[in-house]
């Protein structure tokens, strides 16, 4: 497998945590987790994402691999159907933006850096407006 499918692996994983946990190293670390987290964070991470959201739908919009590194902007959309950063379910489809860089050894991920757009922070905030 080339990096770029290993990429690809790695992001439909995300959405199952019994997969995720294959693909990623043992000493993974995620930059973008609050305080930078290793495999354990991100898999728990994406189990309160994956319990809180129905129907997701993600798109690699552009994708670059130059050694041992993959870049990508992926689109990513679901549905808030579940308690997510104690917000309860508001049945809203939520879409954003993901720049991701990963890098890769041995054929797993080993480290990723990721920024949302909107943030995280500015989700949850729509998620709580009232429309």
């Amino acid at each position: 497998m080339d990096n770029k499918e290993i990429f690809r692996h790695y992001q439909d994983a995300l959405y199952d945590e019994d997969t995720l946990g294959q693909v990623l190293t043992a000493d993974f670390i995620a930059h973008d987790l609050p305080p930078p987290g290793g495999r354990d964070a991100l898999i728990a991470f994406r189990k309160a994402v994956n319990r809180a959201t129905s129907n997701p739908k993600h798109a690699i919009l552009d994708l670059i691999a130059q050694g041992d590194r993959v870049a990508a902007r992926i689109k990513s959309e679901s549905t808030h159907t579940g308690v997510f950063a104690g917000v309860a379910p508001t049945g809203k489809r939520i879409a954003f933006e993901i720049f991701e860089i990963v890098r890769i050894a041995d054929g797993k991920i080993a480290e990723r850096w990721a920024a949302l757009r909107p943030s995280v922070s500015e989700l949850i905030q729509q998620l709580r407006e009232r429309k």
